[in-house]
């Protein structure tokens, strides 16, 4: 009893201050304790992530987009572990890659890293973006580190639950040595293609996700030159394919804005030197939108171009017959210029005739600049080419499947991709003369046995000579290993001995 008397007057001795320092302590200390209920993305933002004026012309809590909300859910959904963002500028995209830095460090608490092109984007990155949208928010300050341990760098800041990385993707180091649960490639195009001879951006960050329970891999860009593009290449490879479709005022059907061309009737169409007149026609009737009718009504849904797979304002994945499904773990999304309220349509055209009338004067670089930064496609570069006429009289008779008279040799080279595998076969003659013999795609999972005996198999056929009745195999195959790789390696070493197999990487690089 006098042992309780004494600590009970201990307690009372404390100071008021010291006291609620102690309990401002367990407080901090036992929340990590508490889980928070589920939250999409979108809906957090919109409660909890406010704009400055240091990085944005608006102040106050974020509005999203109705098409921003597509992307921003694949973000948080825990089914997804892959997600594609092909874009143009003025659409949002940076913004809510910021916003699920902060996401992350209050609401999911979880490990991540981001990458720029440079260590100088990362720099300016968090300087005028990350720095001062974590100061607007509570509850990032809430989550700070203190005391022993506690960094806030430019290049890494630590929270009591979790850590942020900002780095630069030049260099090999930068992906090494650090555990993380997301794994963001901001202005992903910008990135090389080879970082220091060691492997691509995407597979060295995807690898510092390993172990993870919710691994997240996020890839963004403004897209480049058309077969370098990395996140082109990657969107064509997702399970799900997405464009932002609206409805029509005048058919209630949906569609995607389009830019349209001269060739076909929807699209946007004007009076040549009047951009005010634009106008977005329909693919279905034929109903000239306004931008005024468009932002009116601009709540639509994602829609894959390939499968019909849906993800729209219920924020619900539908199949195309309407049914709830489970998203698939790689999706993308594309959007351009058209679909943002800071963009009006009628600057998009002025841009476009004066980059067009610049392209027609020999200077391509407005060209490509409209084709990239606004249409948000790769840029195609073409050269001296020889016309359709003149390559139709070069033109030899000879079957496909059929070795034609002067071909030697036959060699195969293999392509893998998501769902399937393409295999071309090539005859080589004298002097590198060559012909295509075969082209043949074999659909399937790569990560299947089936695919890969069916693939040996085909490899193991003969083709006719067309001179008399003997036949060829193929003295040699190569097959890219950059895309499923670890499914290629298996299949040569099971093939070893019995085929003339040889795995190969592509390279940037010349020699």
């Amino acid at each position: 009893m006098t042992m309780a008397l004494q600590m009970a007057g201990a307690a009372r001795a404390i100071h008021p201050v010291t006291r609620e320092a102690v309990r401002k302590a367990l407080r901090e200390g036992v929340s990590s304790l508490r889980a928070e209920p589920p939250q999409r993305y979108s809906d957090w933002a919109r409660a909890n992530f406010e704009f400055t004026g240091e990085s944005s012309h608006k102040k106050g809590l974020m509005e999203c987009w109705p098409f921003q909300v597509g992307w921003m859910d694949a973000f948080s959904n825990d089914d997804i572990e892959h997600v594609d963002v092909q874009k143009s500028k003025r659409v949002g995209y940076t913004k809510t890659v910021v916003g699920f830095a902060a996401y992350n460090v209050v609401h999911r608490r979880r490990k991540q890293a981001l990458w720029q092109p440079t260590d100088d984007d990362r720099d300016s990155f968090v300087k005028s973006e990350i720095e001062p949208a974590f100061a607007a928010i509570d509850g990032v300050a809430q989550a700070k580190k203190r005391g022993k341990g506690a960094e806030d760098t430019i290049k890494l800041k630590t929270y009591r639950d979790s850590v942020a990385h900002f780095l630069g993707g030049k260099a090999a180091r930068s992906y090494r040595r650090i555990t993380v649960a997301v794994a963001i490639l901001d202005e992903w195009s910008g990135f090389d293609q080879v970082v220091e001879k060691s492997s691509d951006p995407c597979t060295l960050a995807k690898g510092r996700l390993e172990g993870a329970p919710y691994p997240k891999f996020i890839g963004g860009s403004t897209p480049r030159v058309k077969g370098l593009c990395q996140v082109e290449r990657s969107r064509l490879n997702a399970g799900a394919d997405l464009r932002y479709n609206i409805r029509c005022p005048g058919c209630s059907e949906e569609h995607a804005l389009s830019w349209g061309g001269k060739t076909v009737p929807h699209g946007f169409k004007w009076t040549r030197g009047q951009p005010d007149t634009v106008r977005h026609y329909c693919p279905h009737c034929g109903y000239g939108l306004t931008q005024a009718e468009y932002l009116a009504n601009w709540v639509g849904a994602w829609v894959c171009i390939k499968t019909g797979l849906r993800y729209g304002a219920d924020q619900v994945w539908r199949n195309a017959a309407g049914e709830e499904v489970r998203p698939p773990k790689h999706v993308a999304f594309q959007v351009w210029a058209a679909y943002s309220p800071q963009r009006t349509w009628a600057s998009i055209v002025d841009e476009f005739e004066k980059a067009f009338a610049a392209h027609q004067a020999g200077d391509n670089g407005p060209w490509q600049g409209f084709t990239n930064e606004t249409l948000g496609e790769t840029w195609e570069v073409k050269g001296d080419r020889a016309e359709d006429h003149e390559l139709q009289a070069r033109a030899e008779p000879f079957r496909l499947r059929t070795v034609p008279m002067g071909c030697l040799v036959l060699t195969a080279g293999i392509d893998c991709q998501g769902n399937r595998v393409e295999i071309d076969v090539w005859g080589w003659g004298r002097g590198l003369e060559s012909w295509t013999i075969d082209s043949h795609v074999i659909e399937g999972n790569p990560a299947s046995d089936e695919l890969w005996e069916q693939v040996t198999a085909y490899l193991q056929r003969r083709y006719p000579q067309a001179w008399h009745g003997g036949s060829l195999g193929i003295s040699a195959t190569s097959i890219d290993t950059g895309y499923h790789t670890h499914a290629v390696y298996n299949w040569v070493r099971t093939v070893t001995g019995r085929l003339p197999v040889y795995a190969i990487k592509g390279a940037s690089e010349e020699g």
